[in-house]
């Protein structure tokens, strides 16, 4: 999976993929299969992440800030404010250092 993730074309990574099912098939393992089927799943994820370097990581950090602002608040009553409150704490981070 680590040599599939270093691709950086489509020919790269068709050549990874196929790669790594005959090493999944060959290890015979219920593990590695369980695995191969859960990356067969992902595969336009993985080959989208291989060819272009993106992920989603900054959405789902920013909705892992909404939540904790949501449980520290244990529950805001005004949406306003709470609208606010995020884009308060979101504008702190953008501050240069």
């Amino acid at each position: 999976m680590r040599d599939l993730l270093k691709t950086n074309t489509p020919e790269a990574f068709a050549t990874g993929w196929d790669k790594l099912q005959t090493s999944v098939k060959a290890s015979g393992m219920d593990e590695a299969k369980s695995l191969l089927r859960t990356f067969t799943a992902w595969k336009k994820e993985l080959e989208t992440y291989c060819l272009t370097r993106l992920t989603n990581a900054r959405s789902e950090a920013a909705n892992l800030t909404a939540k904790n602002f949501k449980r520290m608040g244990r529950g805001y009553i005004n949406h306003e404010n709470y609208r606010l409150r995020i884009l308060l704490f979101s504008a702190r981070d953008l501050r240069p250092c």
